[in-house]
């Protein structure tokens, strides 16, 4: 129901793909479809026939955003446990009542209630099980009383407690309360009802999270110009050159190269096979006698 879009948006798109399991020829479908409250977003989804595999996910579309979100949800009763939830592959998951934090790239990318979040926590959980058989019983004992208290959140019998969302490309989404959707519909500024256990901040993302993200690399002209490494700036001093000014990486530079100002040589009275041509102050040595 949330992803009521117009017919132009909905049309599907399959194209053929190989089973990434059995490498059987199969399909995949993609779709663009908009998000109350939220933006537009890619959905695609891949069966295979052969061997039973599926998988389904879920991309936010447009440019990337200058600053991540953070939403944070503080699950009061059941009407949460049926709230929307859109988790991108970059979003970071935590609750503090459970000391439990899943790094982006967890659960994927997933569009699905907040209780089939918490049931793709503990199948994944499970799978990632630390303490096989081999593991010594106290810690199969650990492992298993965390999982009932995973499982109690999903159930509906602890509350309240508090999921934290991150996401630095804002690509995740934590939808309002069903019976408050349904009493508040979507106004023309596509505004979300007032939600006073649901928080929503913008963060500036640090330097680790744009390099993680390859963002360092991409200058738009919005980010700070960096020297080019390996430039002249990284040669040392050769007395009696001219060094020419800083350089800063751009597309002139990948495409075509500006010519270097100095010698490859840190010492050029030492370099050999020089030409004739030698700047005013340079000399090749010759052959020393034995």
């Amino acid at each position: 129901e949330m992803l009521k879009t117009p017919a132009e948006e909905r049309e599907v798109m399959t194209f053929g793909v190989d089973c990434p399991h059995c490498r059987a020829p199969g399909e995949e479908q993609m779709c663009v479809a908009k998000i109350p409250y939220f933006k537009e977003c890619v959905i695609m989804s891949f069966s295979c026939a052969s061997c039973g595999y599926r998988n389904a996910e879920v991309k936010g579309g447009g440019a990337v955003p200058l600053r991540g979100c953070r939403a944070t949800l503080k699950c009061v009763d059941e009407g949460d446990l049926l709230r929307d939830v859109l988790k991108s592959d970059t979003a970071a998951v935590t609750i503090p009542e459970l000391d439990l934090e899943l790094v982006h790239g967890t659960l994927g990318s997933v569009y699905t209630t907040l209780e089939g979040c918490l049931d793709k926590i503990v199948d994944a959980l499970l799978r990632g099980n630390p303490f096989g058989d081999s593991a010594e019983s106290e810690n199969r004992k650990k492992f298993e009383a965390f999982l009932d208290r995973v499982r109690a959140l999903r159930d509906g019998k602890v509350f309240p407690f508090t999921v934290i969302m991150q996401d630095p490309l804002a690509n995740s989404f934590i939808g309002p309360r069903r019976d408050a959707a349904s009493l508040s519909p979507i106004s023309e500024a596509g505004e979300a009802p007032p939600d006073p256990n649901l928080t929503v901040e913008d963060y500036d993302r640090t330097f680790d999270e744009d390099e993680e993200l390859g963002l360092n690399d991409i200058n738009d002209g919005t980010l700070e110009a960096v020297a080019e490494e390996g430039s002249d700036d990284d040669l040392p001093a050769v007395g009696g050159l001219e060094v020419g000014p800083k350089r800063v990486v751009g597309v002139a530079d990948h495409v075509r190269p500006a010519p270097r100002t100095t010698v490859d040589h840190p010492n050029p009275e030492f370099a050999r096979g020089c030409d004739d041509a030698l700047p005013s102050g340079f000399r090749v040595r010759g052959p020393r006698n034995s």
